[in-house]
């Protein structure tokens, strides 16, 4: 018996995009009813490169809380 030889049938394409760097960010207004943490905002991220929305909940709109969530979106990695 003679064996079957696979035909494929998957392409892939690649292509390399430059990396610009670019992410905007925006406050939410102040929520009615804070969260059950205490959270009344949220910070939300878009990062043009990665095509992503990230966001993160805060307490208040003091510089302090905003520069800490701020940080931690920037820093943000997908597992």
């Amino acid at each position: 018996m003679m064996a079957k030889t696979q035909v494929r049938t998957n392409w892939v394409f690649v292509s390399a995009i430059q990396a610009t760097g670019q992410i905007y960010t925006n406050q939410t207004g102040k929520f009615p009813i804070p969260s059950s943490c205490g959270n009344k905002y949220i910070m939300v991220l878009y990062n043009y490169d990665s095509n992503a929305i990230i966001t993160e909940p805060m307490k208040s709109r003091a510089e302090q809380d905003m520069i800490c969530t701020y940080t931690k979106l920037h820093t943000y990695r997908s597992n």
